[in-house]
């Protein structure tokens, strides 16, 4: 591929983005949040990210969960990662 057809793609892609951007904004605003979790909550790129209460159906952020929210949600976070290595062990244990 020549760098101008990379570049003329690149182009392309990044205007998809940036559409889908405001067709989710805008079907946001318009999202009544009824139902939410508690969860990772991505802002401002990799790396940035906070315990959120988040929209079930458009995953808008709609701030931080109370203490007990939080809580319950570490607990089954931890709940997961003891499982996943439980697991990993195991699977250690079947190699050697």
């Amino acid at each position: 591929m020549k760098p101008k057809d990379i570049r003329k793609k690149m182009d392309k892609l990044s205007q998809l983005i940036k559409n889908a951007e405001v067709e989710m904004k805008a079907i946001r605003k318009k999202c009544k949040h009824e139902d939410y979790d508690v969860g990772y909550y991505q802002w401002g790129g990799p790396g940035h990210y906070r315990v959120d209460k988040i929209c079930k159906y458009c995953w808008e952020s709609l701030g931080t969960p109370s203490e007990e929210e939080r809580k319950e949600f570490e607990e089954k976070e931890k709940r997961k990662e003891e499982i996943a290595l439980k697991k990993y062990k195991e699977s250690l244990s079947k190699t050697t």
